[in-house]
């Protein structure tokens, strides 16, 4: 499967897949959304975080599914790691549901939510589900296809083997790979296990130079990377000026 890695390659890909322009604009709002919120992050292999969302939501429209699940890939993982300015992780607090809903609709949020909360907060792995996928309904079955959507755009470049520890994707993959694959089957998408296959088989096989990997270890899942212009030291002329007002506010509150 081809996998849009930018904005506009989403963009092109479904309206040539005959979206309709009300299926458009909201996709673009999605990704307009992701955007801020993943805004300086990459994921390990140096990759914008938000690439890799446009890219999973490129595979929700490859196997046809609505818009409404085009527009949730594009956000999929916001209250695991989305940055909403409080510093909080693993959080679907009101005021990031009403951002959403807001932003994208109830709709699109109560996918967002669910795949958060049903498939990626509680303890375990989705596997867990595999043998009962006959008795799930319909949104908790598109959860799953997500979730494999997710894990193929992580593997289908060989992107983990450019993280500093890749065992936590490659070592899943080797133990579970043909779980997954059959997982997609049973979910009705042979062309998605198809995919997983192919891309599996490919991470496991392949090689690349040390030289193109991180220089430690540490770098296993995504980092934030902030912009020189916000980094920036105050001139000697500017910090002379906040150490005369630091100066005047102890003052004021010493004589308070």
């Amino acid at each position: 499967m081809d996998v849009a890695q930018t904005n506009v390659q989403l963009y092109n890909q479904i309206r040539l897949q005959k979206y309709t322009d009300e299926d458009l604009q909201l996709v673009r709002r999605a990704y307009d959304l992701a955007k801020r919120l993943y805004s300086g992050y990459y994921q390990a292999d140096g990759v914008p975080f938000v690439a890799h969302v446009v890219g999973v939501a490129s595979l929700m429209a490859r196997l046809d599914l609505a818009s409404d699940w085009v527009a949730a890939a594009c956000l999929h993982n916001v209250y695991t790691n989305g940055d909403f300015g409080e510093g909080y992780r693993h959080c679907a607090a009101n005021h990031r549901r009403r951002l959403l809903v807001e932003a994208v609709g109830e709709k699109v949020e109560s996918h967002v939510f669910r795949f958060f909360d049903w498939l990626r907060r509680p303890p375990g792995d989705v596997l867990r589900y595999a043998e009962g996928v006959d008795k799930l309904d319909t949104q908790e079955r598109m959860l799953l296809v997500m979730h494999l959507a997710d894990l193929l755009e992580k593997c289908h470049a060989c992107g983990p083997l450019y993280y500093g520890d890749h065992r936590w994707v490659t070592e899943v993959v080797d133990r579970d790979g043909a779980k997954y694959v059959d997982l997609a089957e049973r979910l009705g998408y042979p062309a998605l296990a198809s995919a997983l296959s192919n891309a599996f088989k490919t991470l496991l096989a392949a090689s690349i130079p040390a030289s193109l990997r991180p220089t430690h270890d540490r770098q296993k899942y995504m980092r934030l990377e902030m912009p020189p212009s916000c980094t920036r030291r105050p001139t000697v002329k500017g910090r002379r000026a906040l150490h005369r007002i630091g100066r005047r506010v102890r003052r004021a509150w010493s004589s308070a």
